[in-house]
């Protein structure tokens, strides 16, 4: 049964990620994976002893332990490699013994071993270093060799006292497990609480710190956040997460140099991750750097071009510097890229209005959906376009009227609009 039930997994995650041992993470889920042979293999075993440890004896828990909260185990000169020994060394013992002395604790240990090998980094790189809900079926093994020993013990050790032992060694562990069950469960109660008790296991962990800067920065502390993407960064100086978070603090901020700054520091790795030039956009603009910051969201769509923002403001930026006919080009490609959004559309007639090119927003306007034309952004555009014509094409002017009133009709100055159309229909 199990044999079957991994070779659908396997056949599964060939299907998903195009083959077996295909890595489809980063570096930071999982640096075992980009690691050369002998760290890589090392450190895979050393984990075993760490996972042991959670299972046995699961007083400090987190949820995650992403780069660099384990380092890699470099070469053998490591001294965490004695762990690795003494850890086997007592497996494999337990193992023989069992085999040969009860069969059941043997099946339990097996068990173990065999429902772990898939998730356990040794077959195959997972996207995880160490992840506690991996031990959720192993440990079945587990509590039935646990539970075996115990009932042994009356009929090992004769003694009147034996049975009172193996119930109080029961009590003991079932009080135990279940006092750290629920010291645990607070720490799920939200995502912040759960990354404040990872905080204090896994202090190391760049994604750690990272979601935490994060969760500070969506609860509007953005001195908290800034203070856990540093950290971060302190830790993997090219995590994009991190890096783009400090970006959206000090691009809200107007901190342009600091901003540049991290901008530069990106730029020294293979990031690969849009949201940095586009906030150091963003920064520019606000500092009327306009030349600057159209290069920069030119890159961002380099990286990204279905980054629709960065396009909205690459258009807004040639409209600044003068360039009004590529800014035009822009607009136009953004409203065929997101027919269903009403900004892009926006922007465009707001242009054309104001380079005088009535009939081409006209047109614009009729192309979009009916659902669009009767966005309350559009049906701004739509009253000031009917405004320019009403000097000299008051029933198109009334037309445009009478479109909005049907669609609004509280629209602001709604009684005069009336007052205009009935008089130009005259």
């Amino acid at each position: 049964g199990f044999l079957l039930a991994a070779a659908g997994y396997l056949l599964l995650r060939s299907f998903l990620v195009g083959s077996i041992v295909k890595v489809p993470y980063t570096e930071v889920e999982n640096p075992m994976a980009f690691a050369p042979a002998v760290p890589r293999w090392l450190t895979r075993f050393y984990l075993l002893t760490i996972y042991a440890k959670l299972l046995v004896w699961p007083v400090r828990l987190s949820a995650d332990y992403s780069f660099n909260q384990i380092p890699l185990l470099e070469s053998f000169g490591d001294s965490r490699n004695i762990v690795t020994l003494l850890a086997a060394v007592v497996f494999i013992g337990l193992l023989v013994w069992s085999f040969r002395s009860s069969r059941p604790v043997c099946f339990g240990l097996a068990f173990i071993a065999v429902t772990f090998s898939i998730t356990s980094n040794i077959f195959i790189s997972i996207g995880t270093v160490i992840g506690e809900r991996l031990l959720y079926v192993p440990s079945f093994g587990f509590c039935l060799a646990l539970a075996v020993l115990l009932k042994a013990i009356p009929t090992t050790w004769k003694h009147p006292a034996a049975k009172k032992v193996s119930n109080l060694i029961l009590a003991v562990l079932l009080a135990g497990y279940c006092a750290r069950t629920l010291a645990r469960n607070p720490d799920w109660k939200s995502t912040l609480t759960i990354m404040k008790s990872a905080e204090e296991v896994s202090p190391n962990s760049v994604k750690v710190n990272s979601n935490l800067g994060q969760l500070y920065k969506l609860r509007g502390d953005p001195r908290m956040a800034e203070d856990y993407y540093r950290r971060s960064l302190e830790i993997r100086p090219c995590h994009s997460y991190a890096l783009a978070g400090l970006s959206s603090i000090l691009a809200e901020e107007g901190r342009l140099k600091e901003l540049l700054a991290i901008y530069k520091q990106a730029s020294q790795y293979d990031h690969g991750d849009a949201r940095i030039p586009y906030y150091c956009g963003m920064g520019l603009i606000k500092r009327n750097r306009f030349g600057d910051a159209l290069a920069m969201f030119t890159e961002v769509l380099q990286i990204n071009a279905d980054f629709h923002a960065a396009r909205l403001h690459l258009g807004y930026c040639l409209d600044k510097v003068g360039k009004t006919d590529e800014a035009l080009a822009v607009y136009r490609e953004a409203v065929e890229r997101t027919p269903s959004s009403t900004t892009p559309l926006y922007n465009l007639c707001l242009l054309y209005l104001r380079l005088k090119r009535l009939d081409e927003a006209e047109d614009s306007l009729r192309s979009a959906p009916p659902s669009a034309q009767r966005h309350s952004q559009l049906l701004k555009v739509r009253y000031n376009l009917a405004l320019l014509l009403r000097e000299k094409e008051r029933k198109r002017a009334a037309d445009h009227f009478e479109f909005i009133l049907k669609v609004n009709p509280r629209f602001p100055k709604a009684q005069q609009m009336w007052q205009d159309i009935a008089r130009w229909r005259k």
